[in-house]
């Protein structure tokens, strides 16, 4: 794992009044060496129906989009207590940052999003 992109600039409240459940946006990044051959890139979103991410839905699939030659992100999104809109906002913030390495310049058709349920083995 590299560096962590923060989506905003500080934490987001979540409503609740109790400070442990504000959380601050970010992007996990997984980037390739420069001397491998990069197909493309992925975002992905750990799965959990909007009450968790799920980490066996991150990290490990990052690293498996990797071995295959991607750029790979992974997006740490608000999840409950925070409710619709949030978690839409923190995906289309994460775009920004990181489009350039979503795509390669001589075919822009190779960026991917990747929302779970997902099985990266078949």
């Amino acid at each position: 794992m590299g560096n962590k992109i923060f989506l905003w600039n500080d934490k987001k409240s979540a409503g609740t009044g109790r400070s442990e459940d504000d959380f601050q946006p970010y992007v996990d990044t997984f980037l390739l060496d420069a001397s491998r051959n990069v197909l493309g890139g992925v975002l992905i979103l750990p799965g959990g129906g909007y009450h968790h991410r799920a980490l066996h839905e991150g990290d490990p699939v990052a690293k498996k989009f990797n071995d295959l030659g991607y750029h790979a992100f992974v997006l740490q999104y608000r999840v409950a207590p925070y409710r619709y809109p949030a978690p839409q906002r923190d995906v289309i913030r994460a775009i920004l940052p990181i489009s350039p390495a979503l795509t390669i310049p001589d075919d822009a058709r190779k960026g991917s999003m990747l929302d779970y349920p997902f099985d990266p083995d078949h």
